[in-house]
């Protein structure tokens, strides 16, 4: 497998987008390729680092309703246009 579809290959398993099957094969490389092994840990260690380091952005109670009205209300206005 060249590096560049083992990247391809991390990217998949970081972002979730593996099935059961893909997960056990991947899982199975990372136990025979310590290199391959070693970058996707590193880089699941960053962006498990980046996601605790997002601050949450606190918003109203009203925040949803709201903004679901509003989406309602344009929609409705895009309709009566067409």
């Amino acid at each position: 497998m060249s590096e560049s579809e083992e990247k391809k290959e991390i990217n998949k398993a970081l972002d979730g987008e593996m099935s059961e099957h893909e997960t056990k094969l991947f899982r199975r490389k990372l136990k025979e390729d310590p290199k391959m092994n070693n970058e996707y840990q590193q880089l699941r260690t960053i962006e498990e680092e980046s996601i605790k380091a997002i601050t949450p952005i606190e918003v109203s109670e009203d925040f949803s309703p709201r903004i679901l009205g509003k989406i309602k209300k344009e929609s409705k206005d895009s309709k009566k246009e067409e």
